[in-house]
């Protein structure tokens, strides 16, 4: 089984430009369905810290669908993680909310590594 693990950034920052793979060529904001194309995954994961967000209360919720929305325009169909980012902002701190470190593991995700 082949799997496309692809972490992102601020996604929504990303300018068009030429990727090149494989003796593979494509303008996009992301290198992503270029690797898609030319690696044919079995299952593609997106990995994106939940500090993308507006506001960490509803971070997941909000990361996920604009990701979502982002693959839509890529043609490219991925299960979206978001993660919690660790250390702390000085945002943080005014909505009391405190990191801890997760361990990332397959059985810390029923299903997905099946």
């Amino acid at each position: 089984m082949k799997v496309l693990i692809s972490p992102w950034g601020n996604f929504r920052s990303w300018s068009e430009v030429e990727y090149h793979f494989e003796g593979k060529r494509m303008k996009s904001k992301s290198p992503l369905p270029l690797l898609h194309d030319a690696i044919e995954p079995d299952k593609t994961m997106v990995i994106l810290p939940d500090t993308l967000a507006s506001d960490l209360e509803r971070a997941e919720r909000e990361v996920e669908e604009g990701a979502r929305e982002f693959l839509r325009e890529l043609g490219v169909e991925a299960e979206v993680i978001v993660i919690r980012e660790l250390g702390s902002s000085p945002t943080e701190s005014s909505w009391g909310i405190q990191r801890t470190p997760i361990t990332i593991s397959p059985t810390g995700f029923p299903g997905r590594f099946q």
